[in-house]
C-alpha cells in the first residue's frame, strides 16, 4: 500500500507528462500557421530544416535565420540536461 505522499508524487509525475503532451500538440498546431509567414518560417525549427535542406526556396537572410534557429535549438538541448 502506497502512502499518501507516494500517491501524490505519482500523480504529479503523470500530470507533468500530460502538460508536456498538451504543450507539444499546441506547438505542432501553431506550426501549421507559422509556415504561411515567410520570416517566421525561417525561425520555426521544423521548417528551418526544410529551408536549409533546399526543400523551400529561401533568401540568404532566411537561410541564416534558419541556421541560427537550429543552432540555438541544439545548444538549448545540450545545456538543459
Amino acid at each position: 500500500m502506497k502512502s499518501t505522499y507516494e500517491q501524490i508524487k505519482d500523480f504529479e509525475l503523470k500530470s507533468s507528462h500530460w502538460l508536456a503532451l498538451i504543450s507539444t500538440e499546441i506547438f505542432a498546431f501553431l506550426g501549421l500557421f507559422v509556415i504561411m509567414q515567410s520570416t517566421i518560417r525561417a525561425i520555426y525549427p521544423i521548417t528551418a530544416v526544410f529551408n536549409i535542406s533546399g526543400y523551400y526556396e529561401t533568401t540568404p537572410t532566411e537561410f541564416v535565420l534558419s541556421l541560427m534557429s537550429l543552432i540555438l535549438c541544439g545548444t538549448d538541448q545540450y545545456y538543459s540536461s
